[in-house]
């Protein structure tokens, strides 16, 4: 996996990512070599809300 970006994908109820939820996928993204490519949380029910714009565009490349 080394060499490959990472990403982290979530949903919940909550307004915001809770503080901190990342931080176990990141540093496993590093232990494997990988590259951190960004975050994205969406709330169930409502608009989605992109915390980094890396991931709006590797989202996009899911979309038909």
């Amino acid at each position: 996996m080394m060499g490959k970006q990472a990403f982290l994908l979530a949903t919940g109820s909550e307004p915001l990512l809770p503080q901190g939820f990342e931080v176990p996928i990141r540093r496993t993204a590093r232990y494997f070599g990988m590259e951190w490519g960004a975050v994205y949380y969406g709330v169930a029910g409502k608009e989605q809300q992109v915390l980094s714009g890396e991931a709006s565009t590797f989202l996009a490349s899911f979309k038909g």
